[in-house]
């Protein structure tokens, strides 16, 4: 690993969540799936207990979640209540398994990884010539998403703790399998989770976007029925699964655009597979069709069932709806309901000098799924400075880390001097 002399804490911590292969697993009948999340979870609690947390301040909770409380300073028990929360998974789709690359201040061009033929696009690297930037090396995500959120995390509280600043009642949220839409809101006690006025998830993109609202996310499984035969001898005895799958997948292409309608209109729907099992006997689906209309996902799938059944009759075969689960809905209309409540986090990110801008987030965000149990907390996310997510492109601007841990330290203080309007 290439690395400068000095690096900043927040940096060095994040290297070392990185350096666990966290990725999770929807094959597993394990809680959490892999055991590379505990492993950062040990890491995490590790480094907060040698700041000075109490064993007292953690709450263990059902398939590997963890609370930490930090009860607010005397005087300061009315301020709003804060919650802080990332995730120690990285999406399964591609490896986990890391070896970073620091890169020396960006002079402009692709930067070409030592593996895998992977280059990354003078494009995706606009306006950050001077910048100092974490990659992979080419065979492997680098888990920036959302190790850059966790280390922005423990960074601030660190500052807190060390310093011993006083600060409003503050809990950390720690979530495992978020990448495979577990997010467990329900995992947490309502005494908890219901005291909360404000969950900051640290795991966006560029520093300054603040994420206001998301898809409504549905997880839909849907199976095709048919029989298997030999194809040459007993063809009039074989029902293609596969072939109803196969066509249903190119109609609903046709229909959605599937998610490339997104790059000409950032706020169309979008209709996807994310999984395929297949063989003439039976095709499974996993399918996430999305939309920042809740009502919009329903037309989606009353359409799609159509589909279904008609590709399913051509080749001879049954269908059904396994299971369809919502996993969050669009908590764009929360949030402005709580505008006043957000103030001290635009308020931080003006005095580093980082202009923001409010965002609805072509994607889930964790708040949007505990909004659905929760539906009036505050619900912000906030970036931190990652790119290219989900795939052996990404990186992540060490410049916009560093400077979102100090947003963060700064976050946590003006929440105490907070003044209801």
């Amino acid at each position: 690993m290439n690395q400068p002399t000095a690096l900043a804490p927040v940096t060095e911590l994040f290297l070392r969540y990185v350096g666990v292969d966290s990725a999770s697993n929807a094959e597993s009948t394990e809680f959490p799936t892999s055991p590379g999340q505990l492993e950062v979870m040990h890491l995490l609690k590790d480094g907060l207990l040698e700041l000075g947390t109490a064993d007292g301040q953690f709450v263990d909770l059902p398939e590997g979640e963890l609370i930490v409380r930090f009860p607010a300073t005397k005087g300061l028990e009315d301020k709003p209540y804060l919650c802080l929360s990332a995730h120690v998974d990285t999406y399964p789709g591609v490896s986990g398994a890391v070896t970073p690359i620091i890169h020396p201040p960006y002079r402009g061009g692709s930067i070409v990884l030592p593996k895998g033929d992977v280059v990354i696009p003078a494009e995706d690297l606009t306006g950050l010539e001077g910048k100092t930037i974490i990659t992979g090396s080419g065979d492997s995500l680098l888990g920036a998403d959302d190790k850059g959120g966790l280390a922005v995390i423990v960074d601030a509280v660190g500052n807190m703790l060390l310093k011993q600043l006083s600060h409003g009642p503050l809990d950390l949220w720690i979530c495992t399998d978020e990448e495979i839409g577990r997010i467990k809101g329900k995992n947490i006690p309502p005494e908890i989770a219901g005291a909360w006025d404000v969950l900051l998830t640290v795991d966006g993109g560029p520093v300054g976007e603040i994420d206001l609202g998301c898809f409504a996310c549905r997880m839909v499984k849907m199976e095709f029925y048919g029989a298997d035969a030999h194809p040459g001898v007993y063809p009039h005895k074989l029902h293609r699964a596969h072939y109803a799958a196969m066509a249903f997948a190119m109609q609903m292409e046709q229909l959605f655009l599937n998610p490339y309608a997104g790059i000409a209109d950032r706020r169309a729907p979008f209709f996807y597979i994310v999984d395929a099992k297949m063989d003439a006997g039976k095709a499974s689906l996993l399918i996430v069709p999305r939309s920042f209309d809740e009502k919009e996902t329903d037309v989606m799938m009353r359409r799609a069932v159509q589909v279904a059944q008609q590709c399913a009759r051509a080749e001879g075969c049954t269908f059904k709806i396994v299971s369809d689960e919502t996993v969050c809905i669009n908590n764009r209309s929360i949030n402005e309901a709580n505008r006043d409540l957000l103030q001290p986090i635009y308020a931080a990110h003006a005095i580093h000098g980082v202009t923001t801008s409010d965002h609805n987030v072509r994607g889930g965000t964790d708040g949007a799924g505990f909004n659905m149990i929760y539906p009036t907390c505050a619900t912000p996310n906030i970036g931190y400075g990652s790119r290219n997510l989900h795939g052996k492109e990404e990186f992540l601007v060490v410049d916009e880390l560093e400077c979102t841990a100090l947003i963060l330290k700064h976050i946590i203080a003006l929440y105490t001097e907070y003044q209801a309007v």
